[in-house]
């Protein structure tokens, strides 16, 4: 779109068709719930009344689910051509949080899960032994001449 806007010159009507593609094609990309994609669209420079384009929704978005992207003006016979493209994000970040929480959620059950083996090996492997000898040790206090069989 950027190039066809340099290369467009004054001619509205090849201009017009390009943008109208450009949005068509952002309008194909719908939300999840229906929010459009693309909710701005703005060519500079402004040469043709119905190229620039903003969603009527706008003002709803949250401007955290909303990105604005720009290309580099490039100069030409004195003008400066770029575009600047509106997006709505929010589906996007909408699923990156529910993936956070699936992630935490998972993290969590993780860490009960290891913590329950890693207290059932130390119970096993130090704890148990520590016992049997303070037993052993505790009976040999309380007759050191009886006979004990320790196996």
């Amino acid at each position: 779109l950027h190039e066809t806007n340099i290369h467009a010159g004054a001619d509205c009507d090849y201009l017009e068709r390009s943008v109208n593609q450009f949005r068509s094609f952002m309008g194909q990309l719908l939300e999840g719930d229906g929010d459009p994609f693309l909710v701005s669209l703005q060519v500079y420079p402004p040469r043709c009344e119905s190229i620039n384009f903003v969603d009527e929704q706008l003002p709803e978005f949250r401007n955290e689910s909303l990105r604005t992207i720009s290309t580099d003006p490039v100069s030409q016979d004195g003008l400066d051509y770029s575009v600047a493209a509106t997006f709505n994000l929010t589906s996007y970040m909408e699923r990156e949080s529910l993936s956070s929480v699936y992630l935490m959620i998972f993290v969590l059950f993780m860490l009960v899960l290891l913590s329950t083996q890693f207290t059932g090996d130390a119970q096993r492997l130090v704890l148990a032994p520590i016992e049997n000898m303070m037993a052993i040790v505790n009976m040999v206090a309380a007759d050191p001449l009886e006979d004990f069989d320790f196996k």
